[in-house]
C-alpha cells in the first residue's frame, strides 16, 4: 500500500464564542471535516487528526477522485480589502 502526502488548502476563521476566541479550520472548498479550538496550534493537531481518520482506509477509484480533487483545488487568487 503507498502513502501520498497531499497539500490541502485551508480555511482558517476567528469565532466568537461567549466572549471567547477560537479558532476554526476546515478545508477551503470542503465543509468538512473541521476542528475548533481557542489556541490555533491545537486547532491545527486537531484538524490533522480529523483529515487522518476522514482518509483511513481510502482508496482512489472514478467515484471517489472528485472528492479527492476538491480537497486538493488550490486555484491563485489574491485578496484585496476596499473599505
Amino acid at each position: 500500500m503507498g502513502f501520498v502526502k497531499l497539500n490541502i488548502p485551508v480555511l482558517v476563521r476567528q469565532l466568537k464564542t461567549e466572549g471567547n476566541i477560537q479558532y476554526q479550520i476546515q478545508p477551503l472548498f470542503i465543509g468538512r471535516p473541521t476542528a475548533t479550538h481557542r489556541r490555533f496550534e491545537l486547532a491545527m493537531n486537531q484538524f490533522k487528526k480529523e483529515m487522518r481518520h476522514y482518509f483511513k482506509g481510502f482508496t482512489l477509484d472514478r467515484e471517489r477522485s472528485d472528492e479527492l480533487l476538491w480537497f486538493m483545488f488550490n486555484p491563485d487568487f489574491h485578496f484585496q480589502s476596499y473599505f
